[in-house]
């Protein structure tokens, strides 16, 4: 696949209650687009659960006009593992529980729950 392959692109609108911040410190984004065409939906819904860069940009200019870098894969995040698990449960906390106790808590059980599966697995001292 060539870069051009890679890069998906559609004018957007952020509405005006489309930024929420996370307990995690990052930012989720609502964006509107205009109507797509079915290949551009495909494309779209085709990248969902997947890792992306996403460029913002307040212009009429598209991607190839603009002077973005290709990444190398090993660069795609700043974050530890420990803290990729950590946002991975507050996703999950968000949106498949009813959120009644507070993320703290459900983290904090979550990673006893993990702890024990591997001390399960230790050999007997």
């Amino acid at each position: 696949m060539n870069k051009e392959e890679n890069i998906f692109q559609v004018a957007a609108v952020v509405p005006s209650c489309g930024i929420k911040t996370m307990a995690d410190k990052g930012v989720r984004i609502f964006v509107d687009t205009r109507e797509l065409s079915n290949e551009d939906k495909s494309k779209l819904f085709g990248l969902q659960g997947e890792r992306i860069w996403v460029a913002f940009a307040k212009t009429t200019l598209r991607v190839d006009d603009l002077n973005i870098k290709e990444v190398e894969k090993e660069f795609l995040t700043d974050k530890t593992p420990s803290q990729r698990l950590r946002s991975v449960l507050y996703v999950y906390w968000q949106d498949c529980t009813d959120q009644q106790e507070p993320f703290e808590t459900f983290y904090k059980a979550h990673m006893e729950k993990f702890i024990d599966i591997v001390k399960n697995k230790l050999p007997e001292r």
